[in-house]
């Protein structure tokens, strides 16, 4: 199976990943040609031998499925273990694959030993530490809301914080726009329900060409209304709500499930915050088509 067949694979079949060195993956094929019963206690083993101590628990306690044929990776095919998450019946696959293909994902940080990632939902070459994710997905998404709205010609951007994350979001470095464009105000207050946390001034006189690589857009069904009404009609003043309610699956009983294995989070958890965000946003004025 080639690259392009691994990431069209389901996103719940290739969410959770986890790195081993290439050779530990060439024995799990030899084991499993050989039909061994015992692939589980075999691999956990080999993986003690590397210092995968998490991963060797993870082996031993899961359920190995047949790697012969599942989703090769290069020369290579990954071990798939099955966690059962008991508590809703679940069930949740690791999938371990060489250290070698991390070259083909999209990451933070270089892999490291018994860490465990999870995959953005709608890019399949992204994978992000399990600990990190909902910080990062929402920061993503606020970046790529700010990035369509800019690319439409806005000149004037209040955001105001509802409920849900606020802190620490660097917001200098996740906008995507130049810094000596647009004039910043900051409200770091957390006493006002409703307070206004970013607010920018443009002088941005582009026509709108909305980018063709976000990657929320095509699920969000508002931001795809106000780009069709500012490219058809001209619209000059909006409200939208940015929201981000999801877990995806990376939730406490997922990181109960990593913790006991011993295998790295990447960090300290953040757990899901249903998020809300509102924006005033105020566009240029199109000169009519002639």
């Amino acid at each position: 199976m080639n690259l392009n067949e691994f990431f069209s694979t389901p996103y719940h079949e290739r969410q959770i990943i986890a790195f081993i060195p290439d050779d530990l993956l060439s024995k799990a094929k030899s084991a499993d040609d050989k039909a061994d019963d015992r692939i589980g206690k075999t691999l956990s083993a080999a993986a003690v031998g590397y210092g995968l101590r998490g991963i060797a628990s993870a082996i031993a306690d899961g359920l190995i499925l047949p790697i012969g044929g599942f989703l090769a990776v290069g020369l290579a095919a990954p071990i798939v273990v099955v966690w059962l998450l008991r508590r809703k019946n679940v069930k949740s696959k690791l999938l371990l694959l060489p250290y070698s293909f991390s070259e083909k994902l999209s990451l933070i940080h270089p892999p490291m030993n018994d860490q465990v990632y999870v995959g953005h939902p709608h890019e399949p070459r992204i994978y992000y530490p399990t600990a990190e994710f909902h910080r990062i997905m929402f920061e993503n998404k606020f970046s790529e809301l700010l990035r369509l709205l800019t690319s439409l010609g806005a000149v004037r951007i209040k955001a105001h914080y509802i409920k849900g994350y606020k802190r620490d979001l660097g917001f200098e470095t996740i906008f995507g726009i130049a810094a000596d464009q647009f004039s910043l105000k900051f409200d770091k207050t957390q006493s006002q329900e409703r307070s206004v946390v970013y607010e920018a001034e443009l002088d941005n006189l582009s026509k709108p060409d909305p980018p063709a690589n976000l990657l929320w857009y095509a699920h969000e069904n508002t931001w795809k209304e106000l780009t069709r009404e500012r490219l058809s009609n001209g619209l000059r003043k909006v409200r939208v709500n940015l929201e981000y309610a999801e877990d995806f699956g990376v939730n406490a009983e997922l990181k109960a499930k990593i913790k006991h294995y011993d295998l790295n989070l990447g960090g300290k958890f953040v757990n899901l915050s249903k998020t809300v965000w509102d924006f005033e946003v105020e566009f240029n004025t199109l000169r009519p088509k002639k």
